[in-house]
């Protein structure tokens, strides 16, 4: 054996570790997504929670006390909560449909 590579050698090895590389970041790049995705759902899980807070604040005064602008807050919160809901069923399904390929 010669201590010598081939030309033909030399870029097979090469080859070999660009595509050891490439598997490499693809890897890292979807552990990056998935990340991100958790993230998301985290943030969302936040602003669900601290937007029902606030919902059984109005919920627990007596509408005799709420001003109108309590009672359109109340509505904008509740329009909110189902847009949160909706979104985090969202990123449920793609999550899903990811992990299913």
């Amino acid at each position: 054996m010669s201590i010598y590579l081939s030309f033909q050698e030399l870029e097979q090895r090469l080859l070999k570790s660009w595509m050891q590389v490439v598997h490499e970041r693809n890897t890292l790049v979807q552990k990056q997504d998935e990340l991100n995705s958790l993230q998301n759902e985290e943030d969302l899980e936040d602003r669900c929670c601290a937007v029902m807070q606030e919902i059984k604040r109005y919920q627990n005064m007596k509408d005799s006390d709420k001003t109108e602008s309590d009672f359109a807050r109340e509505v904008d919160l509740d329009e909110e909560h189902k847009e949160l809901l909706r979104k985090r069923e969202m990123l449920l399904r793609i999550g899903e449909y990811i992990n299913a390929m």
